[in-house]
């Protein structure tokens, strides 16, 4: 169930129902809605990660780090590259992408790499690793952070209206800014007409505003589902466009998955910290994996390649914060996404080639409804950018306040007029 979905905002609000009904059986509720969400996708996304659950909990019981352990982040590290490169199955594994990696993570951090004495019951780790919010799409919690936060599970009038108040600015970002520019783009890409320079340029824009706040606001929903209930997920992004490099981009994007390579892949494999001929093998390994996990498609493993290349040319010859380093990381980072936005390599080889063929610099012609919301989207884009800076200087004006509700409701109005009705999945869903 997408959170975009009618379906799924009946499941949240029958959990919030029961959870105000029957408090002290809030936690009880969720782990059984956490199986009821796997079962209502299929009973083998629900089979999957039963397994994967039980797995875990029988390798973290140990009470002394054992050959078991290696064995079971081999058994989920094969699954997930059989998932990825092999299978030609029509199954689908609801999840596993994402709850795959946190189960690596918990075998080694509290068995491996920390060694820890804790010992963990199978309620506890089955919802660390089902918790529905951010089961699909992220955030990729850490066992420190998310498992201690399930023996705290509070349903107030302050948890429910901050995180509803999420959970509006999240849809507001997937239905009016998303979708929108998502319509806008198929219009841009199967309209001859609109085949040239200028419209292919616009396209690459959209599209890297497109892919950021669609996965960005299933971000923000997770976490605003989970504040409902007093939980509190890690933050996924930090302005990433406004990164001065393509090196920090990656510390500021899907903030969770990189960190995870850079922990559990990098930094093992040796980093920056061995030398030179170790870094490139590092960072090209790093990319590799990620591409994997992405997907199949030969677009994916062309994107790795790129940042591969794009990463060490920063590295080693754009060092300096200067103009052209940032230059370098806005062009760069705009057509590295192109290849988000074709299901496959021919495709974006035949509209690029079309494109470029026809050096006709036209006005862009889209309705005036459809002008009116770009408008809307780049007013939020700014706020949202310009936040980033002055935020805390906004925040204690006498008058934030009143601000602050002005932009809620504009949001929630716009929300109401624009937002699209029949929505795609969110695009990390595929993943």
């Amino acid at each position: 169930m997408a959170f975009n979905s009618f379906q799924f905002w009946l499941f949240f609000c029958l959990l919030i129902f029961l959870s105000l009904l029957f408090r002290k059986q809030t936690k009880y509720f969720i782990f059984l809605f956490n199986i009821l969400f796997f079962l209502l996708d299929s009973i083998y996304s629900l089979g999957m990660v039963l397994f994967t659950t039980i797995l875990t909990y029988v390798t973290v019981s140990y009470s002394k780090r054992s050959f078991f352990d290696y064995i079971a982040i081999l058994c989920i590290s094969l699954s997930i590259l059989y998932n990825k490169l092999i299978s030609t199955t029509t199954i689908y594994f609801l999840g596993y992408s994402f709850y795959s990696l946190q189960a690596i993570s918990l075998i080694v951090d509290t068995k491996i790499k920390f060694n820890s004495k804790i010992h963990f019951n199978l309620f506890g780790i089955a919802n660390y690793l089902m918790f529905f919010p951010q089961v699909t799409a992220g955030p990729i919690e850490r066992v420190k952070n998310l498992l201690p936060q399930f023996s705290n599970f509070e349903l107030n009038s302050d948890n429910i209206y901050l995180g509803f108040r999420k959970i509006i600015y999240g849809l507001f970002m997937k239905l009016v800014i998303a979708d929108n520019l998502l319509l806008i783009n198929q219009k841009l890409t199967t309209t001859e007409e609109y085949f040239n320079q200028f419209y292919f340029v616009a396209f690459t824009i959209f599209n890297t505003l497109h892919i950021y706040y669609d996965f960005y606001s299933y971000t923000i929903i997770a976490i605003g589902i989970a504040k409902v209930f007093n939980i509190e997920l890690i933050q996924n992004f930090n302005a990433p466009y406004l990164s001065s490099s393509i090196k920090q981009f990656w510390s500021r994007w899907h903030i969770t998955l990189s960190s995870w390579f850079r922990d559990y892949i990098y930094i093992p494999l040796g980093g920056n910290k061995k030398g030179v001929t170790i870094f490139i093998i590092s960072i090209i390994t790093t990319f590799i994996l990620s591409g994997i996990w992405h997907g199949q498609s030969s677009n994916f493993f062309i994107w790795s390649g790129l940042h591969i290349l794009l990463y060490l040319i920063d590295h080693f010859f754009l060092r300096e914060q200067t103009i052209l380093r940032r230059l370098f990381f806005i062009i760069s980072i705009n057509i590295t996404w192109i290849f988000f936005s074709f299901s496959n390599l021919e495709e974006l080889v035949s509209y690029t080639t079309i494109c470029w063929k026809q050096p006709n610099l036209e006005y862009i012609q889209l309705s005036g409804l459809e002008i009116f919301i770009l408008i809307i989207i780049v007013c939020f884009t700014i706020i949202e950018h310009l936040s980033y800076y002055y935020l805390n200087s906004i925040i204690k004006l006498s008058y934030y306040k009143y601000i602050d509700l002005i932009i809620f409701n504009l949001t929630l109005l716009f929300l109401i007029l624009f937002g699209v009705n029949t929505s795609p999945e969110f695009i990390y869903f595929k993943f």
